[in-house]
C-alpha cells in the first residue's frame, strides 16, 4: 500500500489552497500591475520609476493607516458614550 504518514491524513488532501502574496496584496493592492501597465514596457525600471512607485505604496499606506486609525477613535468614542450612559442610567435610578 505504500508510505500512509503523511498524505493519508485528512486534513492534508481537504484543505483549501493559500491565495498568492495574500499579505503583499493586502498592503499594496492590485497597484503594482496598474503602475506597471501605465509605464512603457522596458526590460528594468529606471531610478525615477522606483521613487515614483515607492511614493505611490507609501501614500496608499499613510492613507489606509489614517483610515483605520479615524475608524478606531469613532469607535472608541461610542463605546465610551454608551459605557458612560450606562453609567449613569445605572447610578441615576433609585
Amino acid at each position: 500500500m505504500g508510505y500512509m504518514g503523511f498524505g493519508m491524513r485528512k486534513e492534508v488532501y481537504t484543505r483549501k489552497p493559500k491565495t498568492s502574496f495574500s499579505k503583499m496584496k493586502k498592503i499594496y493592492g492590485d497597484h503594482m500591475e496598474d503602475f506597471h501597465k501605465s509605464k512603457i514596457v522596458k526590460e528594468e525600471w529606471s531610478e525615477k520609476d522606483k521613487e515614483e512607485f515607492k511614493r505611490m505604496v507609501t501614500n496608499k499606506i499613510k492613507q489606509s493607516n489614517m483610515m483605520e486609525s479615524v475608524f478606531n477613535t469613532i469607535i472608541y468614542f461610542a463605546i465610551a458614550s454608551i459605557i458612560g450612559l450606562a453609567i449613569y442610567l445605572a447610578f441615576s435610578w433609585k
